[in-house]
């Protein structure tokens, strides 16, 4: 029994190499999310870095 599904390449091979990338949505909501968690981060650690004057 082979993991990818069968001679012909199977689900997980033919599902890595479509010939179109449709998940370009969901790609730029995750690079939305990546960018703002690290502003958020990058925010509180320069709060809580500085001294108090």
């Amino acid at each position: 029994m082979s993991v990818d599904g069968g001679e012909d390449g199977g689900p997980l091979i033919d599902a890595a190499l479509t010939p179109t990338f449709d998940e370009t949505g969901p790609l730029l909501i995750a690079f939305a999310w990546l960018t703002g968690l690290t502003v958020a981060a990058a925010v509180l650690f320069r709060r809580t870095a500085t001294t108090p004057r």
